[in-house]
């Protein structure tokens, strides 16, 4: 099956679905912390931009079903929205969406409740990249290459999620 290119200067919105959790881990005041979301949503557009140059994209990923892991009896509030914009990068030879917040230097606030000294708002700010595979329509995320911060420490953000045309079938990303 042949594959459409994206017309220069054309937007088309895009879905995003989780196949796996989505963990971040990081600590504060000493404490580790470990929060799982069950459920990813995503919406947003692509643009393979006018002139060339690397695909953009704008998102809003809603996560929910989270539960804190550690410590016990910790809960966060839900949904926990993460506001993104994004641009294809290659490094060494990997194709990768570079996540980084829209319009500040924040992705999303995390307001940790029902945890002692460590309830309040945390920011989550930096960057993250999601692995491009086309042969399953994902973005994988991980450690690797990332520079996120968890209310001002390194933090770990894990998971995979499937991204989809709204029209219908998974995008497939390239370098122009």
């Amino acid at each position: 099956m042949e594959e459409a290119k994206l017309a220069a200067g054309t937007r088309l919105n895009v879905l995003s679905e989780q196949t796996t959790s989505y963990k971040l881990k990081s600590e504060l005041l000493g404490v580790k912390i470990e929060i799982v979301c069950s459920t990813e949503h995503g919406e947003g557009w692509v643009e393979n931009p006018s002139g060339g140059g690397a695909g953009l994209d704008l998102t809003t990923n809603n996560f929910t079903g989270c539960t804190v892991i550690k410590p016990s009896g910790c809960t966060v509030t839900e949904p926990v929205v993460a506001a993104s914009k994004t641009e294809l990068v290659e490094r060494g030879g990997v194709l990768l969406d570079l996540f980084t917040p829209d319009g500040t230097s924040v992705f999303v606030q995390i307001e940790l409740k029902t945890c002692g000294l460590l309830n309040g708002t945390y920011n989550v700010e930096g960057y993250t990249n999601g692995k491009i595979n086309n042969s399953t329509g994902t973005l994988s995320f991980s450690k690797e290459g990332d520079g996120l911060k968890f209310g001002g420490n390194e933090a770990e953000f894990k998971g995979e999620s499937l991204v989809l045309s709204d029209a219908g079938g998974v995008l497939h990303i390239s370098n122009p």
